[in-house]
């Protein structure tokens, strides 16, 4: 990136711009509506990095797929998801957290579900525009003129 492209006026999103960008999914908890968004690349990059950190506790608390449901494990997993999701979810769904570590467990769960639901719908949506620039540059590639030759003598 050039010094110079600091300098220049970017043209900048509205909230309006964004609400269309990114459409909710619906979902009512008690008597309120809450809209559940996709998350943004800063976002999902953000908070796939707090997955990981889940992910490292399991592995440090020695964790396995295959162990999961010992007595002795399932204290260590509820302990380290008690600790960690609660924060996640509530920056994914954009509920204060406050209100999510009230709620029963299985109400956080269809938080989470939707969460899950509406960004994976996302992603088939990056999948289709993905698939479109790739074919864009592929014939953008197939235009290129070719470098002339030198006649042969």
């Amino acid at each position: 990136m050039s010094e110079n492209s600091s300098a220049v006026e970017k043209a900048r999103l509205t909230d309006a711009d964004f609400e269309l960008l990114l459409p909710g999914s619906p979902l009512t908890i008690g008597k309120t509506d809450i809209v559940i968004r996709p998350l943004g690349i800063g976002e999902l990059k953000d908070i796939l990095a707090r997955v990981n950190v889940i992910g490292s506790g399991l592995r440090d608390e020695g964790i396995t797929a295959s162990n999961y449901t010992e007595a002795e494990q399932i204290l260590k997993l509820v302990t380290l998801i008690m600790d960690k999701a609660p924060a996640i979810l509530s920056d994914a769904a954009k509920i204060a957290l406050e209100d999510l570590v009230r709620l029963p467990l299985a109400i956080n769960a269809q938080i989470l579900e939707k969460v899950l639901e509406v960004n994976i719908e996302s992603q088939e949506g990056l999948e289709k525009n993905l698939q479109r620039l790739a074919d864009m540059i592929g014939r953008i590639r197939g235009a290129e003129v070719p470098a002339p030759t030198q006649p042969e003598l």
